[in-house]
């Protein structure tokens, strides 16, 4: 049995940055809950912050995982934020307490 991927991404960005990448953080969110293999994919920001953009996120397994990375709508997000990013993208890959 494979294990499900559980991730939170953080994103910094500059001040202001939000109204410049909403539209696009929302259409990835949006296709990447189509993709087959997605289990969640929710976009929160850190409370009273929205220069701190978090992603949860669940695929069913690794290769699904990999698969969204090369879609064209995640590579369309990742060459965007670059611009507004303050710093890499932080990747959480989280496993369950057993």
């Amino acid at each position: 049995m494979t294990q499900k991927i559980n991730l939170v991404a953080i994103l910094e960005v500059k001040e202001g940055a939000w109204s410049h990448l909403s539209e696009i953080v929302k259409k990835c969110m949006m296709k990447s809950r189509e993709e087959k293999g997605n289990h969640d994919y929710t976009i929160y920001f850190q409370k009273n912050n929205q220069n701190k953009i978090v992603f949860i996120e669940c695929w069913e397994n690794q290769q699904v995982f990999d698969q969204h990375c090369q879609t064209e709508h995640f590579q369309n997000l990742m060459q965007v934020v670059k611009t507004y990013a303050t710093k890499p993208l932080e990747l959480l890959n989280l496993v369950p307490v057993k």
